[in-house]
């Protein structure tokens, strides 16, 4: 029996169901689950706000209204996996298919940017206080909240701010 071919396994793949399956019980590397890590690399490396669909259709069609960021990014994105040409290609013959391969890697995208903020929730305190009086997100919870200078004076009326400055209780 001859082997399948690299798209023919993202194929089957997505008709077997096999992009329901989290990543960290995914063992397929040879077939979606790539695309799985790639759609997270894509978050941080290439660019954090990427519409991954329109780029790739966009890269796919080349059209005259394809602007030349839009392509630089898709060549940016090919250049992660050379064999993704291959599998678009593929997919294009299957517009079911196609769409099905899009929203997992939009899912995975979205996925990874709701991992990343939540990380962040439990830190910004120690980045974002902008000076030394206090942390933003104190550990004790009874200096959180409106009882937190900082997050009263972002709740704080421009028009009343300088009065609040003068007097944060």
């Amino acid at each position: 029996m001859p082997s399948q071919s690299h798209a023919d396994k993202v194929i089957s793949d997505l008709k077997n169901g096999a992009v329901k399956l989290s990543s960290s019980k995914r063992k397929n590397e040879e077939g979606i689950g790539i695309y799985t890590t790639i759609a997270c690399w894509i978050l941080l490396s290439v660019d954090p706000f990427i519409d991954i669909s329109s780029v790739l259709l966009a890269g796919m069609e080349q059209g005259e209204e394809c602007d030349d960021a839009t392509l630089q990014l898709y060549d940016i994105i090919v250049s992660l996996e050379p064999k993704l040409e291959e599998v678009l290609q593929a997919l294009y013959e299957e517009p079911s298919q196609l769409q099905q391969f899009m929203k997992h890697l939009e899912a995975t995208i979205n996925s990874a940017k709701t991992n990343d903020t939540s990380s962040l929730k439990s830190a910004i305190g120690r980045y974002v206080s902008p000076d030394s009086e206090g942390v933003l997100f104190p550990e004790t919870k009874a200096a959180r909240g409106f009882r937190n200078w900082l997050t009263a004076r972002y709740l704080c009326p421009i028009k009343r701010l300088a009065e609040f400055d003068a007097d944060p209780e």
